[in-house]
């Protein structure tokens, strides 16, 4: 099982509404065959957020089955797990504190530098407010990490088993056809560690991973969280990754691109919020070249 730890004295808040995607088009057991998948329905805009998935110019999708779907969406989830693996990017993440009345106000910046090694995010040069920090644990209030490779990982256990998946929907997202596969996963199942005020929760929640027709890459994942402890005084946690395109040493990979982390509370109904962009994408490593003296034969000279 892999955690991340979520600090949560001044967590994020997410503007989105819960959407609908109407029809159910692909019901089956991930162990048995599945029914032919319905038409697709119309774009939902699950999240107010315009331009996070990638959008490149529609085209025609065939349709497959359910299980083909599935497939797709494994294949492609354990090929993009491999493919961050070395790669390095910025972390630029907007803390916010939202109100009843609609106000919202900035807390702080953060910037860091995010490198995937051994399937693990690595943080480093993390500053707040031209304040640098030896963690993300000391910049205090809200703060996250998994949203790069963990994410991706939980992903591709989500899709691999064949106890989570057992609908599906069409649907698009930001005008790119998708499958939306959702899921439960309680407390025993969870890989959401959660801390609030030195205390740890693992928490159940609402999944749903989209992944594109055409690729089976995933576009979106999304976890929701409803029924804490009482004691942790909050009512829901939100929590969206966004990925998309970026082009890395001449080739295109399916990176993260943005994320929006919520926390609503009991009491006031107030949201904390921080919105997160990653950009800069790099491969880090190493190359040698080993070289062998000549050895020359009896009798010649070099």
């Amino acid at each position: 099982m892999f955690t991340r730890t979520l600090s949560i004295r001044a967590f994020l808040c997410l503007t989105t509404a819960i959407f609908a995607v109407t029809p159910v088009v692909l019901g089956f057991s991930a162990s048995k065959s599945d029914a032919n998948v319905a038409a697709e329905t119309t774009d939902t805009n699950p999240t107010n957020v315009a331009g996070i998935a990638s959008s490149p110019s529609l085209r025609s999708v065939p349709k497959l089955t359910g299980a083909a779907y599935l497939q797709l969406a494994r294949d492609s989830s354990n090929r993009m797990f491999s493919e961050v693996e070395n790669v390095i990017c910025n972390e630029h993440v907007e803390r916010y504190k939202g109100h009843r009345d609609g106000t919202n106000h900035q807390v702080d910046v953060v910037e860091a530098k995010v490198a995937v090694e051994d399937g693990e995010e690595r943080y480093s040069e993390i500053v707040q407010n031209n304040r640098h920090r030896n963690t993300m644990q000391q910049i205090g209030g809200a703060w996250s990490e998994g949203e790069y490779a963990t994410f991706l990982r939980e992903a591709r256990r989500i899709l691999s088993s064949n106890e989570f998946i057992t609908q599906g929907y069409l649907t698009t997202l930001n005008g790119v056809p998708a499958v939306m596969f959702p899921y439960d996963m309680d407390e025993k199942q969870s890989s959401w560690d959660f801390l609030v005020r030195a205390h740890r929760y693992m928490l159940a929640f609402h999944g749903e991973l989209w992944i594109s027709q055409e690729t089976g890459e995933l576009l979106r994942s999304r976890r929701i969280a409803r029924h804490l402890d009482i004691s942790t005084g909050i009512n829901e946690v939100d929590w969206t990754v966004d990925f998309s395109k970026v082009e890395l040493n001449g080739r295109p990979l399916c990176l993260p691109a943005k994320a929006l982390y919520s926390v609503t509370y009991r009491r006031d109904e107030n949201r904390e919020f921080n919105l997160t962009s990653f950009n800069n994408y790099k491969r880090f490593g190493s190359d040698s070249t080993i070289k062998f003296a000549e050895v020359s034969e009896p009798g010649v000279t070099r």
